[in-house]
C-alpha cells in the first residue's frame, strides 16, 4: 500500500510539516474471510494465523505505521474468538507507542465487511485515507478537502519496483529495515495476545 497515490499524497504532507507534529494514527483492516473458512482451511488453525487478522491483514496496517511516524517501542494487543466455528479470532485490536512519542491503535476483524482506512492526526489536522483510492484532508479550522484517485495496480507496482532495484535503475522504496521492524512488532502483537493483551517491548533481535 505504499505505493498507492492517496498514501504517497499522505506521506508527502507529513514530511512537509502540513499535520504539524504526528500525535496519533489509527488504521482498521478487516474483511469477511474468517466466516467462509472451514477447519481444513490453512489459515484457519491459531498456528498459522496468531492473533487473528493481525496475521493477512493487520500487518499492512503496521507497515504503514513505522513507514509514517517511526519504529514502535511497544504494542499492546487482544484477541478473541467470539463467532468463528475455525480457531481463527475474529476480533483482534492493538495500541501502540512510537519510539518518537506518538500513539496508534489498529484493528482487524475476519468476520465483518471489508474495509481498509488509515487516519492520522497532527497539532495542525489530520489525514484519512479510505479503502485505496479516497484521502481526506482537515486543517486545523476544520475545513475539509477530499480527493479520489484512479484505481491502481499496486502489485504491479511493487513488482516494478523491485525489478527496477534488481537491475540497478532505481533504489527499492520500502527498506529492508522497515520490513524487519514490521516483523519484529508483529512478534510482539503476538507475544501480547498470547499473555492476555499486556503491554509488550518491541525486541530488536532481528535489526540488531
Amino acid at each position: 500500500r505504499r505505493f498507492l497515490p492517496a498514501y504517497a499524497e499522505m506521506k508527502r504532507l507529513i514530511a512537509a510539516g502540513s499535520l504539524g507534529e504526528v500525535l496519533h494514527l489509527e488504521g482498521n483492516f478487516s474483511g469477511n474471510f474468517g466466516l467462509g473458512y472451514s477447519p481444513g482451511a490453512w489459515r484457519a488453525p491459531q498456528a498459522e494465523s496468531p492473533a487473528g487478522g493481525m496475521t493477512a491483514m493487520g500487518i499492512h496496517i503496521i507497515d504503514a505505521f513505522l513507514d509514517l511516524a517511526g519504529p514502535i517501542a511497544s504494542i499492546r494487543c487482544e484477541s478473541q474468538r467470539k463467532v468463528l466455528a475455525v480457531e481463527l479470532d475474529d476480533t483482534t485490536s492493538a495500541f501502540v507507542r512510537f519510539a518518537g512519542g506518538a500513539t496508534g491503535c489498529m484493528s482487524t476483524l475476519t468476520a465483518t465487511g471489508r474495509i481498509v482506512r488509515l487516519q492520522l492526526f497532527g497539532t495542525r489536522g489530520w489525514l484519512h485515507m479510505l479503502d485505496h483510492h479516497i484521502l481526506e484532508i482537515c486543517d486545523i479550522d476544520g475545513k475539509l478537502r477530499r480527493l479520489e484517485y484512479p484505481p491502481l495496480d499496486i502489485e504491479r507496482a511493487e513488482l516494478e519496483a523491485f525489478a527496477d532495484a534488481v537491475a540497478g535503475t532505481a533504489s527499492y522504496p520500502v527498506p529492508v529495515e522497515d520490513a524487519i521492524h514490521g516483523v519484529e512488532v508483529m512478534q510482539a502483537a503476538i507475544r501480547s495476545a498470547a499473555g492476555g493483551g499486556e503491554r509488550v517491548a518491541v525486541d530488536a533481535q532481528l535489526s540488531g
